[in-house]
């Protein structure tokens, strides 16, 4: 029986940090001696190697600012469902020395296992430890959204322009105040011409693209509100200057000029709110030394290539769950055989473990070199693991993602039982493209054609992903062939 419970925040790390700037040595050295926590909110996890009195802190922020988001409804979502998991190395330093990505003070990722941002627990220099968790918090929320499309500017001016925020004694919350180092880097003339920001965001240094696109954000927020509210729904991904003036009423040639007015007067328009007083729980738990090895072998992916992991690995006494990160990573990079065979080492020590068992049932759903299914044993081996790791994590996308790829190719499985574990998945991810388009083809294949069509259209309007955008449009044709294929909008 699929398991149904929504919310639980198990304490599993997820791979999250797939390519660095380390070239040489072990990453995890670093952290050899260090004791990692766990520590949890109704919404959020951290982990993290420092202070659990800071970390407690920056989860009652978060909360206070998920109560302000969801009240003032700037961004149309919610975060309902999956927590969002926070990785917070202690110091800058480790963080500059782990992270994914370069030149930033954080970053946030959707990974197979859910979402997680990665940012240093501590304030250093001009970096502001709590804006940049709320930052990160804000791409969770915008990646919520449903995978709409939207500009870079947008993504990173209102991510900047939200998490500018002060809590005040009172119990007000301000937001969208005065960010110094933008302004600072505004003022000392890195300005990029804005027609540019619009139209190749992209081609834009950080540099320039985040202290103007907070400006952006801010002035259109303040004096074309209804205007950009109109563009996000016009973008899909392809901005044109006939788009731009059909939202805001002027020409973009002319947005440059307008800018600098608007910044000239410094009139940036904070907005306050009084947040309820509700008490906000914690917990701390230690973070086994085990799980806390799994998350260091995932920080080094990327950075090192197999044999690097392999030696990384090698000073454990046995094949534990720090393996799977390796195990992971050969699936990723097509050596399925051998993750097949790492994997089964490692269900062999941690039979029940959901992480593992999914991982192999990915593998034996995996199609053949020519694209041909999975035969018939191997796929219900697939549906029993994936069934176990439900009820070991019941929620888990991933489980009921496999469950229904696997249901859909057995019919002794029964419709009803995909359909569930569909729903299950897609009110946990509504955002997952790969979630919606299983549910389309679940529609497709049960005589609901005009559903089936609804989520594809959908798919195709709101992905990122070019694999995916031509899969539904395929399935769009399938559904209505006098359509035919080529691109859709």
């Amino acid at each position: 029986m699929i398991a149904t419970r929504l919310v639980s925040l198990a304490l599993a790390l997820f791979g999250c940090l797939a390519a660095g700037c380390i070239t040489t040595g072990n990453p995890a050295g670093r952290f050899k001696n260090r004791s990692w926590r766990v520590v949890t909110s109704p919404n959020f996890v951290i982990y993290t190697d420092g202070s659990p009195q800071i970390a407690e802190e920056r989860l009652r922020a978060l909360e206070r600012f998920r109560t302000f988001c969801q009240a003032a409804a700037l961004i149309e979502t919610s975060d309902a469902g999956l927590p969002l998991r926070l990785i917070a190395p202690r110091r800058i330093g480790d963080y500059r020395a782990l992270a994914a990505r370069r030149g930033v003070a954080g970053y946030f990722r959707q990974t197979r296992y859910g979402p997680v941002a990665v940012f240093s627990l501590d304030d250093r220099g001009y970096i502001d430890a709590l804006q940049v968790t709320l930052h990160e918090y804000v791409h969770h929320l915008m990646h919520r959204r449903g995978g709409l499309p939207a500009p870079l500017w947008y993504h990173e001016g209102m991510a900047e322009y939200l998490s500018a925020v002060e809590f005040e004694p009172s119990g007000h919350l301000v937001v969208g105040g005065q960010l110094p180092l933008r302004s600072a880097a505004l003022d000392h003339g890195r300005w990029v011409d804005s027609a540019a920001l619009f139209l190749a965001p992209q081609d834009v240094s950080l540099k320039q693209l985040y202290p103007q696109s907070w400006l952006l954000v801010h002035y259109l927020m303040s004096e074309h509100r209804d205007g950009l509210k109109t563009y996000l729904r016009a973008f899909r991904m392809r901005p044109t200057a006939e788009k731009f003036e059909d939202s805001f009423g002027f020409p973009l040639s002319a947005l440059h000029d307008r800018l600098r007015a608007f910044w000239d007067r410094r009139q940036l328009k904070a907005m306050r709110f009084l947040l309820p007083d509700l008490p906000i729980e914690t917990r701390v738990e230690p973070l086994a030394r085990n799980e806390r090895d799994y998350l260091l072998a995932h920080m080094a992916v990327g950075r090192l290539d197999v044999n690097g992991l392999r030696a990384m690995l090698a000073d454990l006494r046995q094949v534990g769950l720090p393996h799977l990160a390796l195990a992971e990573h050969l699936y990723d990079i097509g050596r399925r055989r051998e993750a097949l065979a790492l994997v089964d080492q490692i269900l062999g020590r941690r039979p029940d473990d959901a992480r593992p068992l999914l991982l192999k049932a990915h593998i034996l759903l995996q199609p053949g070199p020519a694209g041909e299914l999975a035969p018939e044993a191997p796929t219900k081996q697939a549906l029993d693991l994936a069934l176990r790791a439900n009820r070991k994590d019941p929620d888990s996308v991933e489980a009921f993602k496999l469950i229904a790829i696997a249901g859909l190719r057995l019919p002794t499985f029964g419709a009803q039982n995909v359909r569930f574990a569909l729903v299950n998945a897609l009110t946990l991810a509504p955002y997952r493209d790969d979630v919606l388009l299983l549910w389309a083809r679940y529609l497709a294949t049960h005589e609901a054609a005009a559903e089936a069509r609804t989520a594809a259209e959908l798919l195709v309007s709101r992905t990122t992903s070019p694999r995916m955008r031509a899969a539904a449009s395929a399935l769009l044709d399938e559904l209505d062939p006098a359509v035919g294929a080529g691109p859709r909008d």
